[in-house]
């Protein structure tokens, strides 16, 4: 039921971010809105089904979102955090244990995603944005 609840909030943050990012791209700001738009949603659609893949497309958006955010500010930390705290924070949400307990998980003894395939790279993800 977490995974559930948290991709239907992951849905709800797409939902907010492609509104806003359609909108900033019509009046000739940065794309990236829309694009995280787009990660957010496949996150969040993927956790509702509970599909471990929904961890991968999470790292993805959490590479992306640091490349974007050092071509845009650089390595000053200050103008960085802003563009990748909230971020960061959902992703270790996203490595909870309650969470990703029920991700394709057909075994009832198998550990949780985020500590096999599916939540290697999104660690790697959140330990390379926070160094």
């Amino acid at each position: 039921m977490p995974a559930i609840v948290t991709g239907i909030l992951f849905i709800l943050i797409g939902l907010a971010l492609g509104i806003g990012g359609v909108w900033l791209i019509a009046l000739g700001g940065s794309w990236y809105y829309a694009a995280a738009a787009i990660g957010f949603l496949a996150t969040g659609a993927l956790l509702a089904a509970r599909r471990a893949t929904s961890l991968w497309v999470y790292a993805l958006l959490v590479a992306g979102t640091l490349v974007w955010a050092v071509a845009e500010v650089g390595l000053d930390w200050w103008q960085l955090a802003p563009r990748g705290d909230v971020i960061v924070v959902l992703g270790l949400w996203l490595l909870m244990p309650w969470v990703t307990r029920r991700l394709d998980r057909p075994a009832a003894d198998r550990p949780p995603a985020a500590w096999r395939g599916a939540g290697v790279p999104l660690a790697l993800a959140l330990v390379v944005s926070a160094a």
